[in-house]
């Protein structure tokens, strides 16, 4: 892995969103990204210490940088992309919260993973079907076909599933995650905006004189302790939908690896367990595994043998 280089060429190709990049040397262009950005950061900032004049041209000159350094890494980015037969407007995720592109990132090349595709489509009976690329050469509809995946193996603790799968469902379920919490929010919101209204209206029905602002300052303690009790119960187990999906999919991830599904009690554990758990499902399967059932499967069709079947 040559950072140097490799942070070069991210510099020669800043405007190029055509090709392709192998995963090892886009991580090697960011890891160089990172350090060029700490030191000249640092350089600049003392920079800001010598005068109103230099602190100006300091910032500046950060900001200008930084925003180059964004360039490169957006170039970079959908050319991986390209590399794992992504169109570029996947590169759109990255401004979703929750949903990292390291994601996608993390995934090999198409045409470099010997077992498998990085994804394998399942059809609505939970048969194994074949990806099939467009006259384009990439491949649509992934999204949509992990997330009913999730669904469908909702409580399956059984079984396997591979690391393209298991990252795609990852990220089809963090997209389903921002709608629901968002929904989840808004339902709350209504919910307390209403328990409060009832509380100033009661007030001002019991005291037909009073002002409408000191009656919002006067809201009835019976309505609001149990009415944030009732929300926060309500939040937990509305939450729950979550979760089961991710801990079965992780489950199924660890079988890969003949490991055992009682690794996901590390979720209890905050941060640092799912930060073990990431890592853990993230290594590739074990060779040869017999502990359990294979993980899905299938192969990539590749264009000319898409028109050689429809012919």
């Amino acid at each position: 892995m040559n950072i140097w280089a490799n942070y070069v060429a991210s510099w020669q190709q800043i405007f190029n969103y055509h090709g392709k990049t192998r995963r090892r040397d886009f991580w090697a262009g960011m890891i160089g990204i990172l350090i060029a950005t700490i030191v000249v950061a640092t350089i600049l900032s003392a920079g800001m210490t010598l005068g109103m004049g230099m602190a100006s041209v300091s910032r500046t000159v950060l900001v200008i940088f930084l925003l180059a350094e964004f360039l490169q890494y957006l170039s970079m980015s959908v050319r991986r992309l390209h590399s794992i037969a992504l169109p570029t407007n996947y590169q759109w995720l990255m401004l979703l919260p929750g949903v990292h592109m390291i994601i996608l990132h993390a995934l090999p090349e198409v045409d470099r993973d010997p077992r498998a595709p990085w994804y394998h489509m399942v059809d609505p009976d939970g048969q194994r079907t074949n990806l099939v690329v467009d006259r384009h050469g990439y491949i649509h509809g992934i999204l949509g076909n992990a997330f009913a995946t999730a669904w469908r193996d909702f409580f399956n603790f059984k079984g396997t599933v591979s690391r393209g799968n298991y990252l795609w469902t990852r990220v089809a379920w963090q997209l389903f995650g921002i709608v629901y919490g968002a929904a989840l929010g808004l339902v709350t919101f209504i919910f307390l905006a209403g328990q409060i209204f009832r509380s100033i209206f009661g007030t001002l029905m019991q005291y037909p004189g009073m002002n409408p602002a000191i009656a919002a300052q006067s809201i009835d303690s019976h309505l609001s302790v149990p009415a944030m009790l009732l929300t926060v119960a309500f939040l937990i187990i509305a939450s729950i939908p979550l979760w089961f999906p991710i801990i079965s999919l992780t489950a199924r991830r660890l079988h890969d690896q003949e490991l055992n599904a009682a690794w996901v009690l590390l979720y209890l554990a905050g941060s640092i367990g799912s930060l073990i758990l990431l890592l853990l499902t993230l290594l590739p399967a074990k060779p040869n595994q017999m502990k359990y059932p294979v993980a899905d499967g299938g192969r990539l069709k590749t264009v000319s043998e898409k028109y050689h079947d429809e012919a």
